[in-house]
């Protein structure tokens, strides 16, 4: 699963809380449930994401074609902040963002939090509050 259907699932989540209260999930739910989404997909194709990064380094080719597709997530994460109003950030602060938060979910899907012996609920507890804020104002936006 790729950020943007993350994102996508999250927006669609919102929507549909909108247009039937009765399954309204909390901002706080629906940034726990995008974190355990992130965190699942990390787990589940460490194997393939390791591969990937290794070859990266290692073809040149499969390295322009990477760094396209990091253009384009950028270019997504500006898109929705400009459709949802969002406030302004430098490509580099998004680019940030996003190295430093995959950094965390590969961390969990290569098993590094428990083996440096660090609380897995904590850490994606820590994480939360980012997701609820990017939750609330895209809630705000529709």
């Amino acid at each position: 699963m790729t950020i943007k259907m993350l994102l996508t699932r999250a927006t669609l989540a919102l929507l549909l809380a909108q247009r039937h209260p009765a399954l309204h999930l909390s901002q706080k739910r629906t940034a726990v449930r995008l974190v355990k989404l992130s965190i699942d997909f990390h787990t589940e194709w460490r194997g393939l994401r390791a591969s990937l990064m290794e070859l990266i380094f290692s073809d040149a080719e499969a390295r322009k074609f990477f760094r396209k597709q990091r253009r384009r997530q950028l270019d997504f994460i500006s898109e929705l902040r400009h459709r949802f109003a969002l406030p302004p950030r430098t490509r580099a602060q998004d680019a940030l963002h996003l190295f430093t938060i995959e950094r965390v979910f590969d961390a969990f899907g290569q098993g590094e939090i428990l083996a440096l012996g660090l609380d897995p609920d904590v850490v994606a507890e820590s994480i939360v509050p980012a997701e609820v804020t990017v939750v609330a104002v895209l809630a705000r936006r529709r």
